[in-house]
């Protein structure tokens, strides 16, 4: 946009999704923002949730937000800043609005708070699962508090509530450890069952280590590679089906883990690791190029991690066409795993020349 300054209300209004967000809006008076919001609204696609440059088209608000103005605004209220919402939404409105906002996607965690804190000191009771269900998309902005006063049973109803937990997803991290806390609390038994997927990455280390485990439990969550590396050993006892396992799960991989797997089970775990593009550090490659050692051949080391060949060396690969295959694997491989000064990254690259 040639002249970011020209009044909103000339813009066509089939150029205003191709322009919102450029120009600049504390020209724009309250009554031309008004007559703009329809124009903005069309750029939305049914269910879509509200572009950065389609709310960052809204003017700063000055007077008090009304129930007219939040309907008028609808999915576009998601570009209220928490400051604005602060200053200028009381807690009465927003509970009137409550099923609108709720409904309405794209909030962020300190918009959602602002919002749910407003509503709580307006007299809104949230102390059981269906209160909190009505929040809807608004979820993320939970006080910890409020987790922490439910009962097991309405623990466990949120926790069973896909759309709830789609949007605790988004919630700050003090909020998602909290929730998955309280329904480890509420349960007995399998540490996993009742954990959503994409939620595990909260569960305490200390709740993981088990001398059994249900592959099926564990497969499709989210791992980091700590948590992993806890029941990694405990997984590779259970199954011989390493291709099976997610890569969150195979993250978790040390030579410690896996000392009791013979030479032919090991390479068939390094093989699905490089199947499934696990990242793995220095230490796990390290001790993985030593057992693998003796048994990767030329006609095979592209089955196993690339970056395991940093390791080996081009020695062992001395004719032309199979230093040709090792040094175009190298290049497929995440060189930065060593350092820019490291003399084994200077030593692959001086014989890369040769």
């Amino acid at each position: 946009m040639q002249n970011p300054s020209i009044a909103l209300g000339s813009v066509p209004d089939n150029l205003i999704c191709y322009v919102a967000g450029k120009w600049n809006i504390s020209q724009t008076t309250a009554t031309e923002a008004r007559l703009t919001l329809a124009a903005l609204q069309s750029c939305l696609r049914p269910s879509q949730e509200p572009a950065g440059e389609v709310t960052g088209a809204l003017p700063d608000i000055t007077g008090n937000l009304s129930v007219e103005t939040f309907q008028r605004l609808g999915p576009l209220a998601v570009g209220l800043t928490p400051s604005v919402l602060l200053a200028n939404a009381d807690g009465q409105t927003l509970r009137r609005v409550l099923p609108l906002l709720s409904a309405t996607g794209g909030w962020s965690p300190a918009q959602a708070s602002v919002i749910i804190k407003k509503v709580i000191q307006n007299g809104y009771q949230i102390n059981k699962a269906s209160s909190i269900l009505i929040l809807g998309k608004l979820a993320p902005g939970l006080p910890v508090n409020v987790l922490e006063k439910l009962d097991n049973k309405d623990t466990l109803l949120l926790a069973a509530d896909q759309n709830f937990t789609e949007s605790m997803e988004q919630a700050p991290l003090p909020v998602k450890y909290k929730f998955v806390q309280r329904i480890l609390q509420s349960v007995t038994g399998s540490t996993f069952l009742n954990i959503p997927d994409k939620l595990a990455d909260q569960i305490p280390l200390s709740r993981l280590a088990s001398p059994q485990i249900n592959i099926n439990e564990i497969n499709q969550k989210k791992w980091t590679a700590a948590q992993a590396s806890v029941f990694f050993q405990a997984v590779l006892k259970s199954t011989q089906q390493y291709s099976r396992l997610s890569s969150t799960v195979l993250q978790g991989f040390s030579c410690g883990a896996a000392n009791f797997l013979n030479n032919s089970q090991f390479a068939s775990l390094a093989k699905a690791m490089r199947d499934k593009r696990i990242r793995l550090e220095d230490s796990q490659l390290s001790c993985m190029t030593k057992r693998l050692s003796g048994q990767i051949t030329p006609s095979d080391f592209e089955e196993y991690p690339a970056e395991v060949l940093f390791y080996m060396g081009p020695e062992k690969f001395s004719n032309t066409v199979n230093c040709q295959k090792y040094f175009h694997l190298v290049g497929q491989a995440n060189v930065d795993l060593l350092p820019r000064v490291s003399s084994k990254r200077q030593s692959l690259l001086e014989s890369a020349k040769a």
